[in-house]
């Protein structure tokens, strides 16, 4: 019971959480009950053998878990059903200006200045409501504060990627764009094109298999200048137009396909470590890789670089840090990178927001 409020909690959804917080109350009331006429008949019959104690000890126990259930319960209700206030900016209103034919000359229209974008966070989003703490490191030790001599800002969704597709989790910085291009609908229908087979791999928490949590590949049309120096077959190598499908998956590999037809377009990369997310490309058109694993048998979970000229892992760094806030390694989510920084964004699972200077030179 508890489980399913924190669910609808996380919903927001109150209606839901009404019905399930009743229930709730009327088992306590139920316990309570029965834990009052137990002990008035076992009192009164004088006679509590050993089982008869572990039943009332055992009804105690429920009945105070219960209870304490129910108070964390109707704290997470009135929290949701009474969120902090939101302050608000009234809007504000334009003096049309008026002009005398007569004596003003003509006027241009005014202009609008540009947006000003300032993210911040409101009075209901403020980390202190939810009891959020973070530290700053910087070489392995904790500081004060931190100023990048190159600032990462990034601006529109559509500015985000140089590259024809889909080049992380939902396409750009804000996850907004989950395709590419347009589509020409006739019969409104869909059909299988193709399928590729898969393996799976044994890990620490399990045998894995299928294309993790989010089970989107990425979707890539290399321009013709980047194409003739990937590690591409010959044939895949002449294509024009090729339209490159890479999926890292649960059994370790990540491949690579051809969008027409599901044909192999390279050999895959095996690395023997579960890939549970999309994982991303660099934005720049650069042909590198940026796909975290989740689990191992081999190592702990780590961050990998590849290289998609020769097919090879170029940098890679374990979740195991001495830094960490968890004892969980992974790197299920698609990084992001900072074109104009250089600069690469990876939140790890063991608490750590990682950014990376990457020093990138590429030639083609």
């Amino acid at each position: 019971m508890y489980i399913l409020l924190s669910t609808a909690q996380n919903m927001s959804n109150i209606e839901f959480m009404k019905p399930a917080l009743l229930v709730l109350g009327l088992i306590l009331a139920t316990l309570l009950i029965s834990c009052i006429a137990f002990t008035a008949i076992f009192v009164r019959s004088r006679n509590v053998t050993g089982s008869k104690k572990i039943l009332l000890t055992a009804l105690y126990v429920a009945t105070l878990t219960v209870l304490v259930c129910t108070f964390i319960c109707y704290s997470q209700f009135k929290q949701v059903s009474n969120p902090p206030a939101v302050q608000t900016t009234p809007a504000t209103t334009t003096t049309p200006i008026v002009t005398t034919p007569e004596t003003d000359p003509p006027t241009e229209p005014p202009t609008e200045p540009d947006p000003t974008v300032n993210p911040m966070h409101t009075d209901s989003s403020d980390p202190g409501n939810w009891n959020i703490k973070w530290s700053i490191f910087q070489n392995g030790k904790v500081v004060d504060s931190y100023q990048r001599t190159e600032t990462i800002n990034f601006g529109d969704a559509s500015e985000y990627s140089k590259v024809d597709g889909v080049v992380t989790f939902r396409g750009d910085n804000y996850r907004s764009g989950a395709s590419f291009g347009t589509a020409d609908v006739i019969s409104q229908t869909l059909t299988k094109k193709w399928n590729a087979k898969i393996g799976s791999l044994k890990g620490a928490n399990g045998n894995w298999t299928g294309c993790g949590w989010t089970g989107q590949p990425l979707i890539v049309r290399w321009d013709a200048e980047t194409r003739a120096i990937l590690g591409l077959y010959a044939d895949k190598k002449e294509k024009d137009g090729l339209v490159e499908v890479i999926y890292a998956t649960l059994d370790g590999n990540i491949y690579f396909y051809d969008l027409d037809d599901g044909s192999y377009t390279r050999d895959p990369i095996r690395l023997g470590m579960s890939f549970k997310g999309a994982g991303s490309l660099d934005p720049r058109g650069y042909p590198l890789m940026y796909v975290g694993a989740g689990d191992s048998t081999t190592k702990p979970p780590r961050m990998y670089i590849v290289s998609l000229i020769e097919n090879k892992i170029i940098y890679e760094q374990s979740g195991k840090d001495s830094d960490a806030y968890r004892r969980w390694f992974a790197f299920d989510s698609a990084p992001l990178v900072s074109a104009e920084a250089d600069t690469l964004i990876w939140p790890g699972e063991c608490g750590i927001l990682y950014t990376k200077k990457l020093n990138t030179v590429y030639d083609p």
